[in-house]
């Protein structure tokens, strides 16, 4: 049944890039959707060459923008330079400007998917407590009516695009 599926995947995938192909449709994005804290998926259409061959014109990608951003236009040294945490945010800055590369060399414009209101820990543990609203199961969660979690929100956009300004856009949910 399992292969079936993916059969069926396949065949609609092609259609899809051929009926864009000849129709001239002038978005026609891939997206492979990795299952946080699992494996990433191992698959030809990760790769902007292929994506190119078959007639993508963009990729809906799952690298976790929103992780690799440092906040340093809020406060300078937020989360300080050689900390674990500002060495991994650095580190995934560099993988992603890395695969960005890639695509842009194939002219396969990179459209992230990513989420919104996720913060690094050091924000959390310094300003939880202006960030946070309560659910219905009595937890936390950002509270989008804070000016502060809108201010920081507003940041974390800011600094996507400014630190990987070969994007277009994002696809985002909340």
């Amino acid at each position: 049944m399992k292969t079936i599926c993916i059969l069926l995947c396949m065949l609609c995938i092609k259609f899809v890039t051929l009926n864009a192909q000849t129709t001239g449709m002038p978005y026609v994005f891939d997206m492979v959707h990795n299952n946080p804290g699992e494996e990433p998926y191992v698959t030809k259409y990760n790769s902007p060459s292929f994506l190119k061959q078959q007639g993508f014109t963009g990729a809906v990608t799952h690298w976790h923008v929103n992780c690799a951003v440092t906040y340093d236009s809020f406060e300078k040294g937020l989360i300080p330079i050689k900390s674990e945490e500002r060495i991994w945010i650095e580190n995934h800055a560099n993988r992603i400007k890395e695969k960005l590369a890639d695509f842009e060399k194939y002219g396969i414009n990179v459209y992230p998917f990513t989420d919104f209101l996720v913060f690094p820990k050091t924000i959390w543990l310094k300003y939880g407590h202006q960030l946070r609203g309560t659910n219905t199961d009595g937890g936390s969660k950002p509270d989008i009516q804070s000016s502060l979690t809108q201010r920081l929100l507003r940041i974390q956009i800011d600094e996507i695009f400014t630190r990987f300004y070969v994007l277009v856009d994002i696809f985002l949910r909340f």
